[in-house]
Parts: structure tokens; sequence; C-alpha cells
């Protein structure tokens, strides 16, 4: 009984953690190329309390996108960066800072495999 009552709760604190919706964005991990360069389309969703005319922003990029006054506010960009990002949603009109975001950039290098060599044991 006790258990149930724990999940339960668990549950019901992740589901109210952020119920107004706030910022999303997608992805949130770039792999970086062979050039050291991250080019990735980036979806941002920003869902508010009430209409409000927003901005998204990126700083380290001094870019920033605004949006007419709506409940949801959707964008999307094309970005190509060699750093680690932050997107932020400020209204528009006091440049008050609503929510924040991070891309993260992902190195990938492949495994080193060992070259096998092969012996021909066939009769």
């Amino acid at each position: 009984m006790h258990r149930l009552f724990l999940i339960a709760a668990i549950f019901s604190v992740s589901a109210s953690a952020n119920p107004s919706g706030g910022l999303s964005i997608a992805p949130k991990t770039c792999v970086v190329d062979a050039s050291g360069k991250c080019d990735v389309k980036l979806l941002m969703q920003f869902k508010a309390d009430s209409a409000t005319p927003v901005c998204f922003v990126i700083p380290e990029q001094q870019q920033q996108w605004c949006s007419a006054s709506a409940i949801e506010h959707r964008e999307q960009i094309d970005i190509s960066t060699k750093t680690s990002l932050s997107v932020e949603v400020r209204e528009q009109s006091n440049r008050d800072l609503l929510d924040r975001a991070r891309l993260e950039l992902a190195y990938y290098e492949p495994a080193q495999t060992r070259r096998r060599r092969q012996f021909s044991w066939s009769f």
C-alpha cells in the first residue's frame, strides 16, 4: 500500500512540475561532424499562461525571432555552431526572461577496430 502511494506521489509531482508547458527545443543534442561544426534544424516551442508576444533569443549568436501575441509559439530555424547554445524566451515588451533551454554538442569518435588478419586455413 505504501509503495502504491509513493508511486502516485512521484507521478503527480512530475506531472505538475511545469503546468504551463514552458520552453521545449528539439533536438536537445547535436552531433558535431568531422569539420567541427554542428548543423541542425532547431524547433523551438513555448506555451505561455496567457496570450503574450515573445521573442526566442540565442545570446551566443545575437539572434532573435519574435512572434505575435499568442498562447503557443513555435519557430523552426537552421543553426550552425561550434559551441553549445542557450535558447531563451523573453517578453517582447520588457525583455523579461520567461524560460531557458540549452542545445548541447556531442562529439562522436568511431571506435578503433583492430585489423584482423585473415589466414587461409581452408582446404
